[in-house]
């Protein structure tokens, strides 16, 4: 009566999982070799698994970029300053690195609002795209392009804390020097509060959003190199065999 058998719901998605892996592994001992699988055995054998194709590529490129970033610098919680990096594997062809600008923010590398320099493999430009802001740069050598940027708390400071200071000063002192100190230390508190606070939350959404365009500039290096293996290979003249030369002059 084993087919009777009822199970619970954890039960079930244990064994679909298993029963998944199971057909993995089975479909991984009729294919792999020492070299791995090659896209197209990845395509079929999702194919099999009941896999739409198309996130068989997403999952490539996501394979093909690493990500991380240094500790930085944090004052009260507050990112001030971090590095945030991206390596795909692949070459970004240097002629090639105007496909990234738009993800920074600038249309194309010849505008003089991007600051944007290269030399030989590598181009350094300026985020300037939401609250990201900050030095970028494109490494491509190696094998590898490597996307680095520079979150900077900078502009936060100036658009949140910077004014808070002023304010509170004027306002504060002015009151105080007026006989009002109770008032006055109350209002330099709450506006240099006000300050920190809006600096907190500026600084940090600029801290995650430099972490996502230097994500995006990965996932657009990523397609443009996998685009360029594409037109490499067909490119790529095929070269015909000895005996088939022969055998076509044989015809002739």
């Amino acid at each position: 009566m084993e087919h009777q058998r009822t199970y619970s719901e954890q039960q079930v998605k244990d064994i679909l999982m298993k029963a998944v892996d199971l057909q993995q592994q089975g479909a991984l001992a009729g294919t792999a070799d020492a070299n791995g699988l090659s896209r197209d055995q990845l395509v079929k054998m999702a194919t099999e698994l009941g896999i739409d194709p198309k996130y068989v590529d997403a999952a490539i490129d996501q394979v093909r970029v690493s990500q991380g970033q240094d500790k930085g610098v944090r004052f009260l919680g507050i990112p001030l300053s971090h590095t945030h990096e991206a390596v795909v594997d692949g070459e970004l062809d240097p002629e090639r690195f105007d496909v990234v600008m738009p993800e920074l923010g600038t249309p194309n590398m010849n505008s003089n609002f991007s600051g944007s320099s290269q030399v030989g493999r590598s181009l350094t430009a300026r985020v300037s795209k939401g609250f990201a802001f900050g030095p970028i740069t494109v490494v491509s050598r190696d094998g590898k392009t490597k996307v680095t940027g520079k979150h900077s708390a900078f502009v936060g400071f100036m658009a949140g804390m910077y004014p808070a200071i002023i304010l509170s000063f004027v306002l504060g002192a002015g009151m105080i020097a007026k006989g009002h100190l109770v008032g006055g230390l109350v209002a330099i508190l709450g506006i240099l509060g006000t300050g920190l606070g809006l600096f907190t939350l500026m600084a940090r959404k600029a801290d995650q959003a430099m972490k996502e365009v230097v994500s995006r500039v990965a996932a657009v290096v990523a397609d443009e190199t996998r685009a360029q293996d594409v037109r490499d290979n067909l490119a790529r003249p095929t070269s015909v065999a000895p005996q088939d030369e022969a055998h076509v002059e044989d015809r002739a």
